[in-house]
Protein backbone atom coordinates (compact mmCIF):
# COMPACT_ATOMS: atom_id res chain seq x y z
CA UNK A 1 0.00 0.00 0.00
CA UNK A 2 2.65 2.37 0.98
CA UNK A 3 4.33 1.84 -2.83
CA UNK A 4 1.03 2.53 -4.14
CA UNK A 5 0.30 5.59 -2.36
CA UNK A 6 3.71 7.20 -2.71
CA UNK A 7 3.41 6.57 -6.70
CA UNK A 8 0.29 8.33 -7.09
CA UNK A 9 1.70 10.66 -4.79
CA UNK A 10 4.52 11.44 -7.42
CA UNK A 11 1.86 11.10 -10.51
CA UNK A 12 0.16 13.69 -9.72
CA UNK A 13 2.10 15.90 -8.39
CA UNK A 14 1.11 15.67 -4.57
CA UNK A 15 3.09 15.82 -1.12
CA UNK A 16 4.17 12.68 0.26
CA UNK A 17 0.83 12.38 2.05
CA UNK A 18 0.39 10.99 5.84
CA UNK A 19 -1.50 7.61 4.45
CA UNK A 20 1.62 7.03 2.75
CA UNK A 21 3.13 7.72 5.86
CA UNK A 22 1.21 5.45 7.91
CA UNK A 23 1.48 2.82 5.61
CA UNK A 24 5.15 3.53 5.96
CA UNK A 25 6.05 3.44 9.40
CA UNK A 26 3.91 -0.13 9.49
CA UNK A 27 5.60 -1.93 6.76
CA UNK A 28 8.70 -0.87 8.37
CA UNK A 29 7.78 -2.20 11.95
CA UNK A 30 6.81 -5.70 10.53
CA UNK A 31 9.88 -5.91 8.51
CA UNK A 32 12.36 -5.16 11.27
CA UNK A 33 10.74 -7.41 13.38
CA UNK A 34 10.78 -10.10 10.78
CA UNK A 35 14.68 -9.75 10.42
CA UNK A 36 15.22 -9.49 14.36
CA UNK A 37 14.82 -12.89 14.34
CA UNK A 38 17.56 -14.61 12.51
CA UNK A 39 15.82 -18.29 13.45
CA UNK A 40 12.95 -17.41 11.70
CA UNK A 41 13.15 -18.38 7.93
CA UNK A 42 11.09 -15.81 6.71
CA UNK A 43 13.98 -12.87 7.85
CA UNK A 44 15.62 -13.62 4.24
CA UNK A 45 12.86 -14.87 2.33
CA UNK A 46 11.71 -13.96 -1.09
CA UNK A 47 9.06 -11.82 0.70
CA UNK A 48 11.18 -10.47 2.85
CA UNK A 49 13.53 -9.20 -0.47
CA UNK A 50 10.40 -7.85 -2.64
CA UNK A 51 9.14 -5.56 0.84
CA UNK A 52 12.85 -3.84 0.99
CA UNK A 53 13.14 -4.20 -2.96
CA UNK A 54 9.90 -2.02 -2.86
CA UNK A 55 11.18 0.26 0.58
CA UNK A 56 13.87 1.06 -2.04
CA UNK A 57 11.66 1.66 -5.41
CA UNK A 58 9.64 4.18 -2.70
CA UNK A 59 12.89 5.69 -1.04
CA UNK A 60 14.06 6.38 -5.14
CA UNK A 61 10.55 7.80 -6.24
CA UNK A 62 10.50 10.32 -2.70
CA UNK A 63 14.01 11.66 -3.31
CA UNK A 64 15.03 10.28 0.10
CA UNK A 65 18.92 9.17 -0.62
CA UNK A 66 19.96 8.17 2.58
CA UNK A 67 17.05 6.01 3.22
CA UNK A 68 17.47 3.92 -0.26
CA UNK A 69 21.16 3.27 0.39
CA UNK A 70 19.96 2.19 3.76
CA UNK A 71 17.25 -0.42 1.95
CA UNK A 72 19.78 -1.27 -1.05
CA UNK A 73 23.09 -2.43 1.91
CA UNK A 74 20.45 -4.45 3.99
CA UNK A 75 19.11 -5.58 0.46
CA UNK A 76 22.52 -7.18 -0.25
CA UNK A 77 22.98 -8.14 3.29
CA UNK A 78 20.00 -10.50 2.49
CA UNK A 79 20.91 -11.62 -0.51
CA UNK A 80 24.56 -12.51 0.75
CA UNK A 81 22.65 -14.69 3.56
CA UNK A 82 20.76 -16.21 0.80
CA UNK A 83 24.44 -17.29 -0.90
CA UNK A 84 24.26 -14.58 -3.65
CA UNK A 85 22.50 -13.78 -6.71
CA UNK A 86 23.37 -16.76 -8.57
CA UNK A 87 21.75 -18.72 -5.46
CA UNK A 88 18.53 -16.33 -5.75
CA UNK A 89 18.36 -16.79 -9.61
CA UNK A 90 18.24 -21.02 -8.90
CA UNK A 91 15.29 -20.86 -6.13
CA UNK A 92 13.48 -18.05 -8.01
CA UNK A 93 14.69 -16.83 -11.45
CA UNK A 94 12.94 -13.14 -11.75
CA UNK A 95 14.28 -12.04 -8.48
CA UNK A 96 17.21 -11.51 -9.16
CA UNK A 97 16.47 -8.92 -11.52
CA UNK A 98 14.11 -7.06 -9.45
CA UNK A 99 16.93 -6.57 -7.07
CA UNK A 100 19.47 -5.46 -9.60
CA UNK A 101 16.79 -3.45 -10.74
CA UNK A 102 16.76 -1.51 -7.85
CA UNK A 103 20.19 -1.14 -7.25
CA UNK A 104 21.18 0.42 -10.84
CA UNK A 105 18.06 2.52 -10.41
CA UNK A 106 19.60 3.90 -7.39
CA UNK A 107 22.53 4.58 -9.56
CA UNK A 108 20.89 6.61 -12.11
CA UNK A 109 18.79 8.56 -9.78
CA UNK A 110 21.50 9.54 -6.84
CA UNK A 111 24.92 8.38 -8.23
CA UNK A 112 25.23 5.63 -4.78
CA UNK A 113 28.13 3.18 -5.73
CA UNK A 114 26.27 -0.15 -7.07
CA UNK A 115 25.95 -2.70 -3.89
CA UNK A 116 26.18 -5.87 -6.13
CA UNK A 117 29.02 -6.75 -8.97
CA UNK A 118 30.75 -4.42 -7.40
CA UNK A 119 34.33 -6.69 -7.53
CA UNK A 120 33.72 -9.61 -10.46
CA UNK A 121 32.50 -8.75 -13.74
CA UNK A 122 32.39 -10.50 -16.94
CA UNK A 123 33.46 -7.81 -19.78
CA UNK A 124 32.83 -10.26 -22.39
CA UNK A 125 30.13 -9.87 -24.70
CA UNK A 126 26.90 -11.09 -23.63
CA UNK A 127 24.00 -10.85 -26.09
CA UNK A 128 26.34 -10.10 -28.99
CA UNK A 129 28.29 -13.72 -28.64
CA UNK A 130 25.13 -15.92 -28.44
CA UNK A 131 23.89 -14.90 -32.24
CA UNK A 132 20.14 -14.08 -30.82
CA UNK A 133 19.29 -12.37 -34.80
CA UNK A 134 21.25 -15.44 -36.54
CA UNK A 135 22.18 -14.91 -40.57
CA UNK A 136 23.69 -11.48 -39.67
CA UNK A 137 24.77 -9.40 -42.72
CA UNK A 138 26.56 -5.84 -43.01
CA UNK A 139 23.85 -3.75 -44.41
CA UNK A 140 25.22 -1.75 -47.32
CA UNK A 141 24.15 1.61 -45.29
CA UNK A 142 26.19 0.36 -42.64
CA UNK A 143 28.08 3.72 -40.65
CA UNK A 144 31.77 3.50 -41.70
CA UNK A 145 32.72 6.54 -39.14
CA UNK A 146 30.68 4.76 -36.31
CA UNK A 147 32.90 1.73 -37.08
CA UNK A 148 36.22 3.06 -37.45
CA UNK A 149 35.29 4.91 -33.87
CA UNK A 150 34.31 1.47 -32.07
CA UNK A 151 38.16 0.23 -32.68
CA UNK A 152 39.04 3.44 -30.61
CA UNK A 153 37.50 2.47 -27.72
CA UNK A 154 38.53 0.61 -24.41
CA UNK A 155 37.35 -3.03 -25.94
CA UNK A 156 35.43 -2.91 -22.46
CA UNK A 157 33.64 -0.11 -23.94
CA UNK A 158 33.13 -1.25 -27.62
CA UNK A 159 31.39 -4.74 -26.09
CA UNK A 160 29.06 -3.17 -24.28
CA UNK A 161 27.97 -0.90 -27.61
CA UNK A 162 27.56 -4.34 -29.39
CA UNK A 163 24.98 -5.60 -26.35
CA UNK A 164 23.29 -2.83 -26.90
CA UNK A 165 23.41 -2.86 -30.97
CA UNK A 166 22.42 -6.50 -30.36
CA UNK A 167 19.09 -5.49 -27.84
CA UNK A 168 17.70 -2.82 -30.41
CA UNK A 169 18.04 -5.25 -33.06
CA UNK A 170 16.25 -7.86 -31.46
CA UNK A 171 13.76 -5.16 -30.28
CA UNK A 172 13.07 -3.74 -33.88
CA UNK A 173 12.66 -7.32 -35.29
CA UNK A 174 10.12 -8.24 -32.08
CA UNK A 175 7.95 -4.99 -32.87
CA UNK A 176 8.10 -5.91 -36.63
CA UNK A 177 6.83 -9.00 -36.11
CA UNK A 178 4.61 -8.46 -33.40
CA UNK A 179 6.58 -10.69 -30.92
CA UNK A 180 7.43 -10.18 -27.63
CA UNK A 181 11.26 -10.36 -26.24
CA UNK A 182 11.51 -12.62 -23.44
CA UNK A 183 11.61 -11.48 -19.71
CA UNK A 184 15.29 -13.01 -19.01
CA UNK A 185 16.60 -11.58 -22.25
CA UNK A 186 15.00 -8.25 -21.15
CA UNK A 187 16.07 -8.43 -17.66
CA UNK A 188 20.03 -9.85 -17.86
CA UNK A 189 20.56 -7.52 -20.84
CA UNK A 190 19.47 -4.53 -18.45
CA UNK A 191 21.78 -6.04 -16.06
CA UNK A 192 25.15 -7.00 -18.00
CA UNK A 193 25.10 -3.50 -19.98
CA UNK A 194 24.28 -0.90 -17.06
CA UNK A 195 26.35 -2.51 -14.60
CA UNK A 196 29.08 -2.39 -17.01
CA UNK A 197 28.90 1.06 -17.83
CA UNK A 198 28.57 1.68 -14.82
CA UNK A 199 31.66 0.24 -13.78
CA UNK A 200 33.86 2.03 -16.30
CA UNK A 201 35.05 6.02 -16.36
CA UNK A 202 36.98 6.80 -19.83
CA UNK A 203 39.29 9.89 -19.02
CA UNK A 204 38.60 10.96 -22.50
CA UNK A 205 35.64 13.69 -23.03
CA UNK A 206 34.66 12.05 -26.17
CA UNK A 207 34.51 8.24 -24.89
CA UNK A 208 33.18 9.83 -21.43
CA UNK A 209 30.43 11.16 -23.18
CA UNK A 210 29.45 8.52 -25.67
CA UNK A 211 29.42 6.27 -22.43
CA UNK A 212 27.01 8.25 -20.48
CA UNK A 213 25.18 8.78 -23.94
CA UNK A 214 25.07 4.63 -23.90
CA UNK A 215 24.02 4.81 -20.64
CA UNK A 216 21.23 6.90 -21.12
CA UNK A 217 19.66 5.11 -24.36
CA UNK A 218 19.73 1.96 -22.53
CA UNK A 219 18.38 3.54 -19.11
CA UNK A 220 15.46 5.06 -21.76
CA UNK A 221 14.31 1.56 -22.76
CA UNK A 222 14.91 -0.55 -19.05
CA UNK A 223 13.52 2.43 -17.04
CA UNK A 224 10.29 3.45 -18.69
CA UNK A 225 8.51 5.00 -16.03
CA UNK A 226 5.21 6.99 -17.24
CA UNK A 227 6.08 11.19 -16.19
CA UNK A 228 9.13 10.31 -13.94
CA UNK A 229 11.87 11.04 -15.31
CA UNK A 230 12.92 12.84 -12.23
CA UNK A 231 14.27 8.98 -11.28
CA UNK A 232 17.68 9.50 -13.38
CA UNK A 233 18.70 12.87 -11.72
CA UNK A 234 21.92 11.91 -11.65
CA UNK A 235 22.68 10.26 -15.15
CA UNK A 236 20.75 13.04 -16.61
CA UNK A 237 23.20 16.39 -14.49
CA UNK A 238 25.93 13.83 -15.79
CA UNK A 239 25.16 13.65 -19.07
CA UNK A 240 24.89 17.46 -19.66
CA UNK A 241 28.18 18.15 -18.31
CA UNK A 242 30.11 15.61 -20.01
CA UNK A 243 28.45 17.03 -23.27
CA UNK A 244 29.49 20.85 -22.12
CA UNK A 245 33.38 19.19 -21.65
CA UNK A 246 32.96 17.31 -25.37
CA UNK A 247 31.73 20.74 -27.04
CA UNK A 248 35.20 22.17 -25.21
CA UNK A 249 37.47 19.24 -26.25
CA UNK A 250 39.99 19.14 -29.29
CA UNK A 251 38.91 15.52 -29.91
CA UNK A 252 35.35 14.45 -30.71
CA UNK A 253 33.17 11.66 -32.05
CA UNK A 254 32.13 11.87 -35.55
CA UNK A 255 29.40 13.61 -36.51
CA UNK A 256 26.87 11.13 -36.63
CA UNK A 257 27.66 9.83 -33.25
CA UNK A 258 27.55 13.30 -32.37
CA UNK A 259 24.60 14.20 -33.40
CA UNK A 260 22.96 10.79 -31.82
CA UNK A 261 24.71 11.82 -28.77
CA UNK A 262 22.87 15.45 -28.89
CA UNK A 263 19.38 13.47 -29.99
CA UNK A 264 19.72 11.01 -26.90
CA UNK A 265 20.23 14.14 -24.42
CA UNK A 266 17.74 16.57 -26.18
CA UNK A 267 14.93 13.83 -25.86
CA UNK A 268 15.81 12.63 -22.46
CA UNK A 269 15.78 16.12 -20.80
CA UNK A 270 14.30 16.50 -17.88
CA UNK A 271 14.17 20.50 -18.62
CA UNK A 272 12.50 20.66 -21.94
CA UNK A 273 14.25 23.53 -23.11
CA UNK A 274 17.77 22.48 -21.69
CA UNK A 275 20.90 23.76 -21.61
CA UNK A 276 20.56 26.61 -24.79
CA UNK A 277 23.95 26.30 -25.69
CA UNK A 278 23.33 22.57 -26.23
CA UNK A 279 20.47 23.34 -28.00
CA UNK A 280 22.31 25.49 -30.81
CA UNK A 281 25.02 22.53 -31.30
CA UNK A 282 22.49 20.34 -32.23
CA UNK A 283 21.51 22.92 -34.97
CA UNK A 284 24.96 23.58 -35.93
CA UNK A 285 25.72 19.53 -35.67
CA UNK A 286 22.79 19.31 -38.29
CA UNK A 287 23.72 21.47 -40.38
CA UNK A 288 27.23 20.11 -41.11
CA UNK A 289 25.25 17.12 -41.94
CA UNK A 290 22.88 18.89 -44.34
CA UNK A 291 19.71 17.57 -42.11
CA UNK A 292 16.63 19.44 -42.26
CA UNK A 293 13.79 16.93 -42.26
CA UNK A 294 12.48 14.01 -40.02
CA UNK A 295 13.48 11.08 -42.23
CA UNK A 296 16.61 13.16 -42.49
CA UNK A 297 17.22 12.46 -39.24
CA UNK A 298 15.95 9.37 -38.52
CA UNK A 299 18.02 7.75 -40.79
CA UNK A 300 21.40 9.20 -39.20
CA UNK A 301 19.58 7.78 -35.91
CA UNK A 302 19.22 4.17 -37.89
CA UNK A 303 22.90 4.32 -38.98
CA UNK A 304 23.61 4.57 -35.49
CA UNK A 305 21.50 2.98 -32.79
CA UNK A 306 17.81 3.57 -32.73
CA UNK A 307 14.91 1.25 -31.62
CA UNK A 308 11.19 2.59 -33.82
CA UNK A 309 8.79 1.49 -31.79
CA UNK A 310 10.35 3.46 -28.24
CA UNK A 311 11.57 6.05 -29.95
CA UNK A 312 9.96 7.45 -33.04
CA UNK A 313 6.65 9.20 -32.39
CA UNK A 314 8.52 11.00 -28.95
CA UNK A 315 11.52 12.14 -30.72
CA UNK A 316 9.73 13.36 -33.63
CA UNK A 317 7.04 15.28 -31.02
CA UNK A 318 9.65 16.98 -29.18
CA UNK A 319 12.22 17.82 -32.01
CA UNK A 320 9.49 19.15 -34.31
CA UNK A 321 10.70 22.99 -33.28
CA UNK A 322 14.39 21.91 -33.62
CA UNK A 323 13.74 20.46 -36.78
CA UNK A 324 11.64 23.73 -38.35
CA UNK A 325 14.50 25.99 -37.14
CA UNK A 326 16.82 23.79 -39.21
CA UNK A 327 14.67 23.84 -42.51
CA UNK A 328 13.89 27.85 -42.11
CA UNK A 329 18.09 27.74 -41.93
CA UNK A 330 18.42 24.96 -45.20
CA UNK A 331 16.02 27.35 -47.03
CA UNK A 332 17.78 30.68 -46.51
CA UNK A 333 21.28 29.06 -47.51
CA UNK A 334 19.15 27.93 -50.48
CA UNK A 335 17.66 31.20 -51.74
Amino acid sequence: MFSVEVYFDMLLGRDYGSLAHFHFLKTLRLLQARINNPKDPTSISDATIMVVVILGLAAEMIGDRTAAENHATGMARIVDLRGGLEMLRFDNPRLPAKVCRVDIGLALRFGCKPVFFDKDMSWNPYLSGQDFVRGKRKHPDTNHDMEAFLKTLDPRLSNVWRDLEEFAKLSNIASQTGRKLQPNIFSEAMVSILYRLLALSPESASKNAFRLGMMTFAASIFFRWRDMKQRQAYLDDSFTDALIELKKAATRPPSTVLLWLLMIWRTNSVQGGGDQAIEGWILEVMDGLAICSWSELHNVMKSVLWVDCLFDASSKRILEPTLEKAARKGAGVDS
